[in-house]
């Protein structure tokens, strides 16, 4: 049998110790990653079904109102009265005509109704604004040339100072020829009081997590609702293109899906970036990464402790000065040795300590 001179240890053995030392190191990074894939998938799908869900609800809402629209077109009886009124306006409007507009605007909760004729001037206002807003001016004249309601865009309110956003309805019987409308009813929404609740609304608790609506604004991404960590920011945060590690900015320039990105603030963000459907927003559903990965690092820290541990053991085990495992393993079992009752013959005699032959 071949032995090693001196006590020192039989290079089998020492290939083996690497081995088992190479296997465990492999190992725990192996397992490291799977758990890190594996967190962030699970960050993905919960985002995504989030993402998913506001936009489809957005979506819904303003489904909702453009059926409210079209429904207002089919009262024939208001439609002729405004028609008449706008084409021959006497004093003030018919008390019959308000009162259905005050019933609509208390039914429906909406911040204002307006009447304007087909140059945008302001004819009526239930809140007795007179100043023409400039953000009604692409909807009225969508809604006149088409027929139809058409929305405006998110825009600041005249007197309150808050974001509103307006459904414009044609005074036109559904159906009728769209040439020629004398002018329009503008429904008012203020976005705080559904809209925005909707978008900023989390299913569960979170201490990082936000919803944003995002749209894109000449060379910005702009933010069109109230963000958590910024209240006041609702059509006035903007971040320019040229920050494409911003997910919002991703989001604007038609990215789709999950993406991770330093946020407004700075911060490393995992998100999921959506269009909404049938309008030129998109939505942004984003946590701080410090807490989508925060259990993913405590599995880690213990994956990487019990990695460092085992190999530790294993080397102090075998190489460790007057360990037992050293001594057997670099001692010649041998009949001089009296601690091995049956010694070495030549013939593989059985030795008890060994428990070989």
């Amino acid at each position: 049998m071949h032995k090693e001179p001196g006590g020192a240890f039989p290079r089998w053995m020492i290939g083996a110790t690497v081995a088992v030392l190479l296997a465990l190191g492999a190992g725990g990074v192996w397992f490291y990653r799977a758990q890190e894939a594996a967190a962030r998938e699970q960050a993905k799908k919960n985002l995504t079904a989030i993402a998913r869900l506001k936009a489809d609800q957005i979506a819904a809402w303003r489904r909702e109102r453009l059926q409210e629209g079209a429904e207002l077109m089919e009262r024939p009886l208001l439609i002729e009265s405004l028609t008449g009124w706008l084409a021959k306006p006497t004093g003030d409007a018919p008390n019959e005509m308000l009162t259905e507009l005050r019933v609509l605007q208390r039914h429906d909760h909406y911040a204002d109704i307006l009447v304007v004729d087909s140059q945008g001037r302001v004819r009526l206002s239930l809140n007795g604004q007179e100043q023409v807003c400039e953000s009604y001016a692409p909807a009225l004249a969508c809604a006149l040339h088409e027929g139809r309601p058409a929305f405006s865009e998110l825009h600041m309110g005249l007197r309150e100072g808050s974001p509103h956003i307006a459904l414009v309805v044609p005074l036109s019987a559904r159906g009728e020829p769209a040439a020629g409308l004398p002018g329009a009813i503008v429904l008012v929404n203020d976005a705080s009081r559904f809209l925005y609740p909707l978008i900023e609304s989390w299913p569960a608790y979170s201490r990082t997590a936000e919803t944003v609506l995002v749209a894109r604004d000449d060379g910005d991404a702009l933010f069109l609702n109230n963000t958590r960590h910024r209240p006041d920011s609702a059509l006035k945060l903007r971040i320019a293109l040229d920050r494409t590690d911003e997910p919002a900015v991703m989001a604007v320039l038609g990215r789709e899906g999950f993406v991770q990105g330093t946020d407004y603030r700075g911060v490393q963000t995992a998100a999921v970036v959506l269009p909404v459907p049938d309008t030129p927003w998109c939505l942004v559903a984003k946590m701080d990464q410090d807490e989508v990965f925060a259990g993913w690092r405590v599995r880690a820290a213990l994956i990487l402790g019990l990695t460092a541990g085992l190999m530790g053991w294993c080397f102090l085990l075998v190489f460790l000065p007057g360990s037992e495992t050293r001594r057997l393993i670099t001692a010649p079992c041998t009949e001089s040795r009296p601690a091995c009752a049956g010694a070495w013959n030549g013939t593989g005699l059985r030795c008890r300590r060994w428990g070989t032959r």
